[in-house]
């Protein structure tokens, strides 16, 4: 049992020893203003230009991101049971067709709801692992649209 549990840890640090630090420099997927911040990162005083991230830098920020992204999805999966109906119900006119409508939604709900939540236990799980994707239905919770804001 040693055995398979060291082997598990090491799989996860396989990022950490240089395995998934590859990005393209050139890329805008790094600018040198953060817009959303408003920050400008520094200038490096021998070129001129502005600092690109380090390889650490940006495995951290994506181990960040996957792991806000379970957390989210575990904590508010279940919502996907109230939220379901209600979409599948706004859809359809008539009593008949809602009825029909509000329990199609409860079955959806209940099954996006477990698989979310499952999904975002998951996803914490790996997020060490940042390039190992973790499908989920729907693409998981949406928390802009619950919230009408970002975080």
């Amino acid at each position: 049992m040693k055995i398979i549990a060291i082997l598990f840890f090491c799989a996860l640090t396989l990022p950490i020893r240089g395995y998934a630090f590859t990005y393209d420099a050139g890329s805008s997927q790094f600018p040198s203003k953060n817009e959303e911040a408003g920050e400008v990162r520094p200038i490096d005083p021998k070129t001129g230009k502005p600092k690109l991230p380090t390889r650490l830098q940006v495995y951290k920020k994506n181990v960040d991101e996957k792991f806000s992204f379970g957390m989210a999805n575990f904590l508010t999966g279940w919502t996907e049971i109230i939220s379901e109906p209600l979409e599948h119900t706004s859809k359809e006119s008539g009593k008949k067709n809602r009825s029909l409508a509000f329990m199609s939604g409860f079955g959806a709900g209940l099954l996006n709801g477990s698989l979310d939540t499952i999904g975002g236990a998951v996803t914490i799980l790996t997020s060490p692992v940042p390039r190992l994707k973790i499908p989920l239905p729907e693409n998981g919770v949406d928390l802009e649209k619950m919230t009408g804001s970002t975080l």
